[in-house]
């Protein structure tokens, strides 16, 4: 670590990762879904996202997880999804958010946790916003 700042290195691609992100590594994919680690501090949580489909919108069926990037994010509390992160100008996608879900039926693009880990993540962040980095690092 240097100057508050993580090299994260696997296989050849180098994603820069700032202390107090809250960091998100895909790390399984095939036809139905995406499998990845959610990593804030010390908290490592798994992820459940929709299946690559060239970034389109829609229903489980046909939407697509979001593109990897690094994304601004809020609290939001409104409506009965309860407590989640949104995340901020993702590319022709709009309310974006990580949120409670354990089947990709429960998402139209948004990363799922589960229950116990979004109680988990919401008594970690501090204030009201926060950057989401979410990287490939898909085994070839």
């Amino acid at each position: 670590m240097i100057f508050g700042y993580i090299n994260v290195f696997k296989g050849l691609n180098v994603v820069e990762v700032k202390m107090g992100d809250v960091t998100i590594f895909r790390d399984f994919e095939d036809s139905e879904c995406t499998l990845g680690e959610l990593i804030f501090g010390k908290l490592k949580l798994k992820t459940l996202e929709l299946p690559d489909r060239s970034n389109a919108t829609g229903d489980w069926k046909n939407a697509s997880r979001i593109l990897p990037g690094r994304y601004n994010a809020f609290v939001r509390t409104d409506g009965k999804k309860g407590w989640r992160l949104e995340l901020k100008d993702v590319p022709g996608r709009k309310f974006i958010q990580i949120h409670v879900g354990g089947n990709v039926k429960d998402s139209k693009g948004c990363i799922l946790v589960s229950k116990n880990d979004i109680k988990k993540l919401q008594k970690e962040i501090r204030g009201s916003e926060v950057c989401v980095v979410i990287k490939d690092n898909f085994i070839q």
